[in-house]
Order: structure tokens, then sequence, then C-alpha cells
């Protein structure tokens, strides 16, 4: 099974204050899910879809730090081409002791921007394609 980071989702000031309310009662069963903060109900949902369809998952804060073998596997890399981004200063980084640690905000970034690159660089040769018919 693969496992799958969830992309973030940010309660707003309304929801910190109506979760803080209704936590314990969640935990007490005195609580229907009508009563939960929309984005804990989002969040919820998104769980159960991966699990029914036999993922795990790993609920991380975006604050947190992470290994370059996290990074990795959220990246789908290698743990090596994670240090040669880093030596290369594409990805900040920061020691702890002698490992080194990202922010995986960073990390999320940094997904993003390829995923970005890498659409803009398929529609390009989507066009190219059309342009020299090659599409047929």
């Amino acid at each position: 099974m693969r496992s799958t980071l969830l992309q973030p989702l940010t309660p707003t000031d309304l929801e910190v204050e109506q979760a803080r309310l209704v936590s314990s009662q969640l935990l007490h069963g005195d609580i229907l899910l009508s009563e939960l903060p929309e984005v804990a109900l989002k969040m919820l949902t998104r769980v159960l879809e991966e699990f029914s369809q036999g993922h795990s998952l790993s609920v991380v804060q975006i604050e947190s730090d992470i290994t370059t073998q996290e990074a990795a596997d959220y990246l789908n890399v290698s743990r090596p081409y994670v240090v040669k981004l880093l030596e290369q200063g594409r990805i900040p980084f920061h020691f702890v002791g002698n490992q080194r640690r990202l922010k995986l905000e960073h990390i999320l970034d940094f997904k993003k921007h390829q995923d970005e690159e890498s659409q803009t660089a398929l529609a390009e040769l989507q066009a190219l394609s059309q342009e020299l018919g090659l599409d047929d």
C-alpha cells in the first residue's frame, strides 16, 4: 500500500474555536457529525476516501521538520537526489546535529513548482505536436 500525504487544510479562526469546543464532546460520543467544523469534516472525508482505497496515511503539521528520506518518499525520488537538491540550494534546509532537516512546507512548495513546470512542458509538447500534425 502506498502512503499518501494529505494536502493542507487550514482552519479559519472560527473553525479553530469550534474545534476546541467540540473536541472533548467528540471523545465522549456527545456530538453529531453535523456539529463538527467544516474543515474537520473535509479532513475526515479525505481520510475515509484514502482508507477506502486501501491507502495508509500520515497526517503531519505543515510546520514540522522532516528527514531527507521522508522528503524523498513524498517526492517519489531517491534520498541522494534530495540531498543533491539541498546542496544546489533548490530546497532550504537546516541541520539538527549532523542531520539535515527540511520544513514540510518547503517540500510542498517544491513539489507544487515541479508539478506546474511539468504541466507547462506538457502543454508545450501538445502544442508542438499539433503544430507539426503529429497528433493525428
